[in-house]
């Protein structure tokens, strides 16, 4: 997270701010310094700073992950696209329903949702519920207009009022509790300056900041306002997903086995009033769901801005002398934090000093390119590995 560090060097004291990431037992740090005198508007600078780092390290992963989602989905069957929307439906709402205390397995939830089998013995409640999101999340799928408290209100209803229609689509008048958490939700009679707010602060950011940020800041918020006496998990799960349908992203399921570090993460955001503890878990998420097509299938490598800073030991000029050695020696285990700094600034044009680097890549990732995917590549500034192993610099 980003913390403000100080260095005394003589009299004088001077200020950074410090972001560090542990990866593979090793600890990654970036400063950015601030001067003689803390700022008056730290809070505002932290937020930047880990905005900047978030963009630098993750968001050309983001981008190659919807890119390829997008392909993928224009040349698939309209009847495939339909099995795999109904696959994360189930999926989507078993560990959805689970998180919120149902007792429906993953299996009990197939059958009832895909052959109307309905389980023994498990309360009708769980049944009617599970069977509202599925209908809500198809709801929310076709819907095409804007997030708005009308059609979130509606959703509720929706999901509701079956088991509880007398909250089902309504603002709660009573203050409520988080079992197990820190947090204490807002009173009744904050909530609708806080709606308020928070219709405000998405129409102004929904084209200033990146969707999958957008996502997980619209879940958070949301969910940490607390408008409804029940149900408040879900819908922010949903408005997180609507999000993401709408700027063509492939949708996002938070599973029950990760509900403990999900709580943690929103517990966290929410005490310390800190929107990156969450949104830095989301992204991280989201990476780990569907950037495994990146492996395989991926045909363009991009580097410079996708890395954090190199390991603490690896060159950190733009020599890239004794490299390749290392790589040579080691280029199954190097990860792409190893790289130095000279490739991630796109610089590295010897082909052998680069060879083991992308002989790694392609192992590691499954990564490689030919001349009509680097014709096809961005004329920026961005590092590419080749199908021979070279890497070549497309500054623009």
């Amino acid at each position: 997270m980003v913390q403000v560090r100080s260095e005394k060097r003589g009299t004088k004291t001077y200020y950074y701010l410090e972001h560090s990431v542990r990866s593979q037992g090793t600890v990654l740090k970036k400063r950015h310094y601030l001067g003689e005198e803390l700022p008056k508007n730290i809070d505002s600078l932290k937020r930047q700073f880990f905005q900047e780092i978030t963009k630098e390290r993750w968001y050309p992963l983001l981008e190659a992950i919807k890119k390829y989602y997008i392909k993928e989905q224009q040349g698939m069957p309209s009847s495939l696209k339909e099995k795999e929307l109904a696959h994360f439906a189930v999926k989507f709402t078993y560990d959805t329903q689970r998180i919120e205390g149902s007792t429906l397995s993953l299996r009990e939830t197939a059958d009832l949702l895909e052959r109307g089998l309905t389980p023994q013995e498990k309360p009708l409640h769980d049944v009617k519920e599970a069977e509202a999101h599925r209908d809500v999340f198809y709801k929310m799928i076709e819907y095409q207009k804007d997030l708005s408290l009308q059609i979130i209100l509606y959703w509720h209803k929706l999901l509701l009022q079956k088991t509880k229609p007398d909250i089902a689509g309504k603002l709660r008048q009573h203050q409520v509790k988080i079992s197990g958490s820190r947090f204490m939700p807002p009173s009744p009679v904050e909530i609708d300056a806080l709606l308020d707010e928070f219709f405000a602060w998405y129409h102004s950011n929904k084209k200033r900041i990146h969707a999958i940020e957008l996502a997980a800041l619209a879940h958070l918020k949301f969910v940490t306002i607390h408008p409804f006496g029940d149900g408040n998990g879900r819908i922010s799960r949903l408005i997180m997903n609507f999000i993401l349908h709408k700027h063509q992203y492939p949708l996002l399921n938070v599973p029950y086995e990760k509900r403990n570090s999900y709580y943690t993460a929103l517990e966290r955001a929410q005490v310390k009033e800190q929107d990156s503890i969450f949104v830095q878990w989301l992204i991280k998420r989201y990476i780990k769901e569907h950037g495994s097509v990146l492996k395989s299938r991926l045909k363009v490598v991009l580097l410079p801005s996708a890395v954090p800073d190199i390991l603490s030991g690896c060159p950190d000029t733009r020599d890239t002398s004794g490299w390749h050695a290392r790589t040579e020696r080691s280029s199954t285990t190097f990860n792409e934090e190893a790289l130095p700094r000279s490739v991630r600034m796109g610089t590295m044009r010897n082909r052998n000093e680069s060879s083991g680097i992308a002989r790694y890549l392609k192992t590691t990732l499954g990564g490689s390119a030919s001349e009509k995917d680097l014709g096809q590549s961005q004329r920026t500034q961005k590092v590419v590995i080749l199908e021979t192993g070279s890497v070549e610099n497309l500054s623009s």
